[in-house]
């Protein structure tokens, strides 16, 4: 998964460690985020929470930082997925693939078809992440997710 190094890629982390965290089938599966520029912005976060949104304050004010990732990872060292045994997600950059540790994981992982790549924003003509996104053209994709309430499910496609 491909992500800016800041912002939406801390945005990204949080909606996974949520999800992670309803959803237990899920927490045997590691999240790493693999980019120095992210945990420096972690940082940021932790530190001016005051400055988010109401739901954040509040999780903060009942000494809930919602920044303190339980199933999202920093992955210091890359080599140390070669240790992961089974599967795992990756959120690295460069957001566009043409450099980092984003696209070495691209190269490696790309020709096993039980890999994936999730391209999580917008992408620049030129670059590698266009190239996937391009390239995928005519092809469907599916994505469901149901949140239960109460007795009700609801499902958005």
């Amino acid at each position: 998964m491909p992500i800016p190094s800041f912002g939406n890629g801390q945005e990204l982390a949080l909606l996974l460690d949520e999800f992670w965290h309803e959803h237990p089938e899920l927490q045997s599966i590691p999240i790493y985020f693999a980019s120095g520029l992210f945990q420096r912005g972690m940082r940021v976060y932790k530190t001016y929470v005051h400055t988010m949104n109401a739901n954040i304050r509040s999780r903060f004010a009942r000494r809930d930082n919602p920044f303190d990732f339980k199933y999202v990872k920093w992955l210091k060292d890359a080599r140390r997925l070669d240790d992961t045994k089974g599967p795992c997600v990756v959120m690295a950059s460069a957001q566009f693939m043409s450099f980092g540790l984003s696209r070495e994981l691209l190269e490696d992982w790309a020709p096993d078809p039980k890999n994936g790549t999730i391209i999580t924003g917008y992408s620049i003509e030129g670059t590698m992440a266009r190239v996937c996104y391009t390239s995928c053209a005519g092809t469907t994709a599916h994505m469901e997710i149901r949140r239960c309430l109460g007795n009700q499910t609801t499902s958005n496609r």
